[in-house]
C-alpha cells in the first residue's frame, strides 16, 4: 500500500516536471537561421575562369544548391545596360546552375525617375538575359510622401503582373512603415556601417512588419565596414532584430559591394548555423507603439553609394540585395506532439492515482471484515 502511494506521488511529481521540460525543449529547438543575399556588384571576369570573387561564391553555394546563398543582385551598369554583356550572360548561367537566383538591379532615383523608364529597365533585364533573371531589386526607395508610396505600389504591382514569378526586393535602407509592407517581397530595412548598426543609438523598429518574427524572411540587413572579428556579434544582433537575410562585408563606403567580405565562408556559416539566437522565451517583448520616423538616414542619399557606370572594369556600383527561395525549415516537434505527450503523462498519473486509491479502499474493507 505504501509502495502504491509512493509510486503515485512519484508519478505525479514526474508528470509535473516532464510537461514543462518538454515545452522548454521545444522552445529552445526553434533556432533562427538566416540566408545570405549577395549584392554582387563585381564584374565577372569570365576571360579568367579563376576569377577569385565568383569562384569563392560558386564554391560556397554549389554544394548546398544555393541554400546558404540563395540570391545574388546583379548590376551591369547601374541597371541592365544597353546590350548583352557575354561575361554577365555566362555568370548568370553559372549562378543559376549553382542554385543562386539572379536579381536584376534597377534604380528609382528616390522615386524621381519617370515610371515609364523604370518599367523599361525592368523589361530590359528580361529582353537581354531572359529567364536567367528571376527577380528585381529596386534601389533608392523612399516613402515619406503619398506620391512616393504610390510609386512603389505601382512598380511592384507592375512587376508582379508582368512577371508573376519574379521576386522583388526594395531598398529603403531604413525601417519601413506598415502601410508599404505589401509593396515588396523583401525589404532592406538596414544598410549602414557596423559602428552605426551596433551603436546604442540604433533606432529600434516599431512597425508590426519588422517586429513580427513571422516576417523574418522578408527582412534583409546589410552591414559594411565591419571587422571580421565582429561578424558573430553582428549576426547575433541581426537575428534578434528579425533579419532573415544578411550580408556583412569589410568593404567600405562608397563602394562596399565590389569585393567579398574578408572571410566570406565564415560570414555565410554564421548566418546559416542558427546557433546564436536567443531562445524565444528570453526574447525581448516586441514594441506595440506605432512606427516612428527613424532618427538617422533622413535624407534619401544618406549612406548610399552613388551609382557608378560600369566600364567593363572590375568594380560595380550601387547598393542592394535580393531574396531567394526559402529553404524548407528543419522538421520540429509540433505543439500537437507536445500536447499528446503531456496528455499521455497526465493520463498515466490519473491511472496510477486511481489504482492506489482503490488499493487503499480495498485494504480498509479487508481490515474491517477481519475485525
Amino acid at each position: 500500500m505504501k509502495k502504491t502511494v509512493v509510486i503515485s506521488a512519484t508519478a505525479i511529481t514526474l508528470g509535473a516536471v516532464s510537461i514543462p521540460l518538454l515545452q522548454s525543449t521545444r522552445v529552445e529547438a526553434m533556432a533562427h537561421t538566416q540566408q545570405v543575399i549577395l549584392p554582387a556588384y563585381k564584374y565577372p571576369e569570365q576571360h579568367n575562369n579563376n576569377d577569385p570573387y565568383w569562384k569563392a561564391v560558386s564554391n560556397k553555394a554549389k554544394p548546398d544548391a544555393g541554400q546558404s546563398t540563395p540570391m545574388a543582385i546583379m548590376n551591369v551598369n547601374s541597371g541592365p545596360g544597353e546590350k548583352v554583356d557575354p561575361n554577365y550572360s555566362k555568370q548568370l548561367t553559372k549562378n543559376d546552375q549553382d542554385g543562386i537566383r539572379n536579381l536584376g538591379y534597377v534604380r528609382t532615383g528616390y522615386m524621381t525617375k519617370p515610371m515609364d523608364q523604370t518599367k523599361q529597365e525592368v523589361e530590359k533585364w528580361v529582353q537581354l538575359y531572359g529567364d536567367k533573371v528571376r527577380g528585381i531589386m529596386l534601389d533608392e526607395i523612399t516613402f515619406d510622401t503619398t506620391q512616393q508610396k504610390q510609386y512603389l505600389k505601382e512598380i511592384y504591382q507592375y512587376i508582379k503582373a508582368k512577371h508573376p514569378n519574379f521576386l522583388v526586393i526594395a531598398n529603403p535602407g531604413r525601417h519601413i512603415t506598415d502601410d508599404i509592407a505589401a509593396y515588396s517581397d523583401i525589404f532592406i530595412t538596414a544598410e549602414m556601417t557596423a559602428d552605426k548598426y551596433m551603436s546604442a543609438n540604433y533606432p529600434p523598429a516599431t512597425s508590426k512588419f519588422e517586429t513580427d518574427e513571422a516576417n523574418a524572411k522578408r527582412n534583409y540587413h546589410i552591414v559594411y565596414n565591419a571587422k571580421t572579428s565582429d561578424y558573430e556579434k553582428i549576426t547575433k544582433v541581426s537575428k534578434e532584430r528579425n533579419a532573415g537575410y544578411i550580408f556583412i562585408t569589410n568593404d567600405e563606403f562608397p563602394d562596399p559591394f565590389n569585393a567579398l567580405p574578408g572571410d566570406y565562408n565564415h560570414m555565410v556559416d554564421l548566418a546559416t548555423n542558427g546557433t546564436n539566437k536567443k531562445p524565444q522565451a528570453e526574447a525581448e517583448p516586441k514594441p506595440a507603439t506605432p512606427e516612428k520616423k527613424p532618427v538617422e538616414d533622413k535624407s534619401p542619399a544618406a549612406e548610399q553609394a552613388p551609382a557608378k557606370k560600369d566600364t567593363k572594369q572590375k568594380d560595380q556600383s550601387t547598393p542592394s540585395s535580393t531574396p531567394a527561395e526559402e529553404p524548407k525549415p528543419a522538421q520540429q516537434d509540433s505543439l500537437a506532439d507536445t500536447g499528446i505527450n503531456s496528455f499521455l503523462i497526465a493520463g498515466g498519473v490519473v491511472v496510477l492515482l486511481g489504482l492506489g486509491t482503490s488499493l487503499i479502499i480495498f485494504n480498509k474493507k479487508r481490515i474491517a471484515r477481519k475485525k
